[in-house]
């Protein structure tokens, strides 16, 4: 019985292998920018949303894994006048996905540099099929730090500076990403108050990190003079330092370090 089970499997093997060279993918193909960049679940596992790269834009999907039936909620060339990229999605909540993307606005060639601006946009899921998605959007200058899955409608929000904040905002005080806003309508709802804030740090933070409850337990800041700062929130719920890298005196910063724009 060995011989014929051998030559079988020897058979099978050559026959998948031919085939599999006969369908290898060109190689520009192969190394070529994908047509999904990210994908995330929905808190249920129901929902997946997707970023996908179509005809030199960005489109954010949510399909439903039962039926397959999939939704665009946001053409990103829509949106956007220049050049623009998503670098991060989230779920808050079953019905609401973070999106946070960065816009390269150019400036007038030798008067203003080109520069990038990030944006935060909430799409919001629609209820009926003939309906699009409605999109909030955070005005206020920082980026998300936690969607809070499991806390319906709030987010966590970073604003960086001499002092960073974290602060906790809700979704129901934004305004539509294209109204304006009137002399008598507060940016944001309000919302970045001392009653909003859950954590502060001295210098930049250049990221925070968060627990499984939602807190922030430490942060990476940059400070003047170019050092680098760990702090980790100490048993008085300050955030002290437990590990700083500083640049040696004689060491000059190279032209795109992008501590220079920081600091």
């Amino acid at each position: 019985m060995k011989p014929p089970l051998i030559g079988f499997f020897l058979t099978l093997i050559g026959a998948f292998a031919g085939t599999h060279a006969a369908a290898a993918p060109d190689i520009d193909a192969f190394f070529g920018f994908p047509d999904i960049v990210s994908a995330t679940l929905s808190p249920s596992g129901e929902l997946v949303a997707t970023i996908s790269s179509r005809d030199g834009g960005q489109r954010l999907s949510v399909t439903r894994l039962s039926d397959s039936t999939s939704r665009t909620l946001l053409e990103l060339s829509e949106l956007a006048e220049d050049d623009a990229i998503v670098n991060g999605i989230a779920w808050i909540d079953e019905k609401q996905l973070a999106v946070q993307y960065v816009e390269k606005l150019r400036g007038v060639e030798r008067l203003i540099d080109s520069r990038r601006v990030s944006y935060l946009l909430i799409a919001q899921l629609p209820a009926a099929p003939d309906e699009k998605a409605r999109l909030l959007r955070v005005r206020t200058k920082g980026r998300l730090v936690s969607s809070l899955p499991h806390s319906d409608d709030e987010f966590l929000y970073a604003k960086s500076g001499a002092r960073s904040h974290v602060y906790r905002i809700s979704t129901r005080g934004l305004s539509e990403a294209d109204a304006r806003l009137g002399k008598l309508d507060k940016v944001d709802g309000g919302q970045f108050i001392a009653s909003n804030r859950v954590a502060s740090v001295d210098g930049f933070a250049l990221r925070w990190f968060i627990d499984k409850t939602g807190t922030p337990v430490s942060a990476l800041t940059a400070n003047p003079g170019f050092s680098i700062t760990l702090n980790e929130l100490d048993e008085n719920g300050e955030f002290s330092e437990i590990k700083a890298w500083k640049r040696s005196p004689d060491q000059k910063p190279a032209q795109d370090d992008p501590l220079q724009d920081m600091i």
